[in-house]
């Protein structure tokens, strides 16, 4: 699916993609990132089209989603982690 897509399918539900990002806990930033991409990746877009076919059938998707009470994925800090020191050892070794 492509972002303009995603975005529509938004529109349809009434969500911003910060709504979007606090109802399936996704990093706001991670989605918009995806703009950049010109694609959304599957299971996301799947999320988005599943909760507009609730809508249309009258299912209350929000309290769905919040009752299996999803939490944020931590992050693990990669990227810009601190150097680590070699030991002596170590440094022998390489």
């Amino acid at each position: 699916m492509t972002y303009i897509e995603f975005s529509k399918v938004l529109v349809e539900l009434d969500l911003s993609i910060a709504t979007f990002s606090q109802i399936v806990k996704i990093s706001y930033k991670n989605l918009l990132s995806y703009k950049k991409k010109e694609c959304v990746p599957n299971s996301i877009a799947a999320l988005a089209v599943t909760f507009l076919e609730m809508k249309k059938n009258g299912i209350d998707y929000k309290s769905f989603i919040e009752s299996l009470e999803f939490e944020y994925k931590k992050s693990n800090g990669s990227g810009f982690a601190k150097k680590r020191i070699l030991t002596e050892d170590e440094m022998l070794i390489n």
